[in-house]
């Protein structure tokens, strides 16, 4: 048993109408189809953006196209080499600390951020949309 959250699940609506469906645990019982990763376990971590003319899922990189009212999917090549999960972000962090780049993210950001949090715990004791300013 834990002592914290395992789940969060959230519909966020921003002003220009676009959405964020957020859906993510930290224990959750995987099938035994996913595999073990090397440092974590048994981990399945992904993303899929939908547009109104697509969708890309990024594990496996694939662009879901509209085709005449039929979803297709188109296989997209990533980048040989190309780094994957949070290198990225952790190659940025540690050039930030080095002062050899500008981070990523900025104090406003974490403050939205912050706020975005704090409003899905208000709606989900509330039962109601929360506006967030």
């Amino acid at each position: 048993m834990f002592d914290v959250e395992d789940a969060a699940f959230a519909f966020i609506r921003f002003e220009n109408d676009a959405v964020v469906q957020l859906e993510t645990c930290w224990a959750g019982n995987l099938t035994d189809d996913v595999p073990p990763r090397q440092y974590f376990g048994q981990e399945l971590a992904n993303s899929t953006i939908y547009g109104t003319k697509g969708s890309v899922r990024l594990k496996p990189l694939t662009l879901f196209e509209d085709q005449n009212g039929t979803i297709v999917p188109v296989s997209l090549e990533a980048a040989e080499n190309e780094p994957g999960g949070f290198e990225l972000q952790l190659r940025n962090f540690l050039d930030a600390i080095n002062g050899a780049a500008a981070p990523i993210n900025d104090a406003d950001q974490a403050v939205e951020l912050m706020e975005m949090i704090d409003g899905v715990y208000a709606s989900s004791e509330l039962g109601r949309e929360v506006p967030v300013a």
